[in-house]
């Protein structure tokens, strides 16, 4: 027969204390780390509803040709939706380069399309856009839109105006505060540095107009002094193109000049390139700031050495 002492009692308890306390704690870890049961009176969560997708092609011709994006100008694919009957929509943008694109998820239904083909500056491509009338989104499924033919005039147009940045005007001498230039020179270069045969168009403006040819050999775009409220204007096929003006002092001395590099979109398209400031050379025959450095002495404006002074 087992005798237990008070003692032995006390620690019996206490180590079966301790033992229920400890699977207590086991079973609440349990239940925040585990395995978690439903409330059955709690509202069920709903799933989020389903969605559908469209995918459209899509090719740029002039009429008879195959164009690329880069021919015509063209940046990007505007593709509007909107409810067959109603008013609510939604809008997608795609890239022109890849020739076919697949929309974000779509709430499922019948819409309405409108496409059109985008430029720089978000200006159209096309006549108007185009309509896909009653298409149907289905729900967790892609939808094919017809394939796209855009017709595209390959040819663009952009103007420009030209300043001296003298403030009696590109014509009037250098006495008068003025640039002095007594000829201008226009040349269109392409993407590779190649010149391209262009005629330059000259308005009237407050001076006299005129239509000057680049033939990118003998024959230069050569014009008398322009104003800088005279604008010239381009047509040419469209692509990306640096435009070269340089212009002349009495000599005649090649002293300004200007190359600015653009994009220009087709459809007929015109862009304006803004004034273009002519950047005069420091030299002597051009600049009457100019001061000569000679073996380490310096010139004065006057042809005086700082040396002798």
């Amino acid at each position: 027969m087992t005798l237990w002492t008070r003692r032995d009692t006390l620690n019996r308890a206490s180590n079966w204390t301790s033992r229920l306390g400890y699977m207590a704690l086991s079973c609440l870890w349990v239940a925040a780390c585990g395995d978690v049961v439903a409330d059955p009176d709690a509202a069920p969560i709903d799933a989020p509803p389903p969605t559908g997708t469209f995918s459209l092609d899509w090719t740029i011709v002039d009429g008879i040709n195959n164009l690329s994006c880069n021919q015509v100008g063209a940046l990007a694919l505007s593709v509007r939706l909107v409810t067959t009957g109603g008013s609510i929509g939604s809008a997608e943008a795609f890239s022109c380069a890849g020739g076919r694109a697949t929309s974000r998820g779509i709430s499922p239904g019948n819409y309405q399309f409108s496409i059109d083909l985008l430029a720089s500056g978000n200006r159209s491509l096309l006549d108007g856009r185009i309509i896909v009338p009653n298409i149907e989104i289905v729900p967790n499924g892609n939808t094919e839109l017809p394939m796209q033919t855009f017709e595209v005039s390959s040819i663009g147009r952009f103007l420009f105006t030209v300043t001296g940045g003298a403030s009696g005007g590109n014509c009037e001498s250098a006495a008068n505060s003025g640039a002095g230039i007594v000829g201008v020179d226009f040349q269109l270069r392409d993407s590779m540095g190649g010149c391209v045969p262009s005629e330059f168009v000259v308005s009237q403006g407050s001076g006299s107009g005129g239509t000057y040819t680049s033939d990118c050999g003998t024959q230069r775009a050569a014009s008398p002094c322009i104003l800088s409220d005279q604008e010239i204007r381009v047509m040419t096929p469209a692509g990306s193109y640096q435009l070269v003006v340089t212009a002349q002092k009495a000599g005649p001395i090649d002293c300004y000049s200007k190359a600015a590099n653009f994009v220009l979109p087709g459809a007929g398209l015109e862009s304006d390139l803004g004034q273009q400031t002519l950047a005069l050379e420091f030299s002597q025959d051009c600049d009457p700031n100019f001061v000569a450095v000679d073996a380490g002495v310096q010139m004065t404006d006057a042809g005086v050495s700082d040396a002798s002074l």
